[in-house]
Order: structure tokens, then C-alpha cells, then sequence
């Protein structure tokens, strides 16, 4: 039998109190987790297109250069060529033209490797890392952020 009229049944509200009180709950775990996270390697660079190949190896050789407070570059190779070299700071500041052609002399040596990391000490300013990039991109096409 039908309830002409009485639709007292189906009327409900919904309390939205708690559920807001979750996603707030849930927001606030998130962003204080995403603080803790850190990015250890940050693709900077924006390198040519390349054709991918379905098996690609890694390179030969790895270049790592870091940055030091006190204007000291540390070119690291590791791979079939493990090596270091430290350049000395020019009238205090990074030897940009030292660099560089190390880098060359690297590429010349290597010349399929297309990309290095560049890490820097906390202290560093970013604007010296973004200097010593732009030297790297001259001869590598794909410069790497690494652990800060």
C-alpha cells in the first residue's frame, strides 16, 4: 500500500562535520610528510630528443662535479674511468674557463656520454650553481641536479 504525501521517511541530512574533520586530518599528515621528503636527483636540463632505444645501457661513464663554499670545483668520473680533479677557486670565485675545459677534455675522451651531475655543498648560493650549469650545458646537452 502506498504513503500518499507522507515522505517523512526519506528526509536525512547528511553531517558533513566529521568528514570535514577527516580531510583536514588528512591534509595536515600530508604536508607535514612532504616536508621529509627530499629530492635526491633533479633532471634540470633540457636535453635534445633523442630516439629511445629499447635497450638502453647505461653510460660507460658517470661525471659528478661538485661545488664547494670556498670556490673549489671536484670533477669526479667514476665507471671505466675513475678518476678526481679538483680546480682550484680563481681570485676567489669558481674557475668558469678551467671548467669548461676540463669538461671538454672529458667530452673529447668520451664523446657518447651526454650528461653530468652537478651537486654543491648546502652553503653554496643557487645562483652559482645555475652559473656553473649553463658552463656545463656548453658541452654536455643534459645537466643533472644531484643530493643538496
Amino acid at each position: 500500500m502506498m504513503h500518499s504525501g507522507d515522505s517523512s521517511g526519506l528526509d536525512f541530512e547528511i553531517n558533513l562535520a566529521p568528514i570535514i574533520d577527516c580531510l583536514t586530518v588528512l591534509i595536515t599528515f600530508t604536508l607535514i610528510s612532504a616536508s621529509f621528503l627530499s629530492v635526491t636527483l633533479l633532471d634540470a636540463g633540457v636535453a635534445a630528443p633523442q630516439a629511445q632505444t629499447e635497450n638502453s645501457v647505461p653510460p660507460k661513464v658517470n661525471l659528478v662535479v661538485e661545488l664547494q663554499p670556498n670556490g673549489e670545483i671536484e670533477i669526479r668520473s667514476t665507471g671505466q674511468e675513475s678518476k678526481t680533479l679538483r680546480l682550484a677557486p680563481r681570485d676567489g670565485v669558481w674557475d668558469q674557463a678551467g671548467f669548461s675545459a676540463q669538461l671538454k677534455a672529458f667530452k673529447g675522451r668520451w664523446p657518447d656520454i651526454n650528461q653530468v651531475t652537478v651537486t654543491a655543498e648546502k652553503t653554496v648560493e643557487y645562483l652559482n650553481i645555475v652559473k656553473m650549469m649553463e658552463s656545463a650545458r656548453q658541452t654536455f646537452p643534459a645537466v643533472l641536479l644531484g643530493e643538496f
